[in-house]
């Protein structure tokens, strides 16, 4: 399935259970950083910024939708974003 016919809210839910399942290594080695999954495949990139960790994402996976966390912080909004041809960030923010 390609993730680009997906929902937001689609790929908010499958990026999150993803997360779930790679919570207690992650928040071990990784706490603080940013996590960016790309739920089709659930390859996942960490940055020390929202930027790095996308700019990792999309360098594999241009054009395709992601989830993207703070590791072990607690979610206030979850985001969906995806990155245009002209190189923009469209985010799709869930509060």
């Amino acid at each position: 399935m390609d993730n680009q016919q997906m929902l937001p809210q689609d790929v908010e839910e499958k990026g999150q259970a993803i997360y779930e399942q790679l919570k207690e290594k992650l928040e071990a080695e990784h706490m603080g950083k940013f996590l960016t999954i790309e739920v089709v495949t659930g390859d996942y990139f960490i940055g020390d910024t929202l930027e790095e960790a996308l700019t990792k994402a999309t360098e594999k996976y241009p054009g395709k939708l992601f989830h993207t966390v703070k590791i072990g912080a607690p979610g206030i909004y979850s985001i969906s974003s995806a990155v245009s041809n002209d190189g923009y960030y469209n985010w799709f923010p869930r509060c």
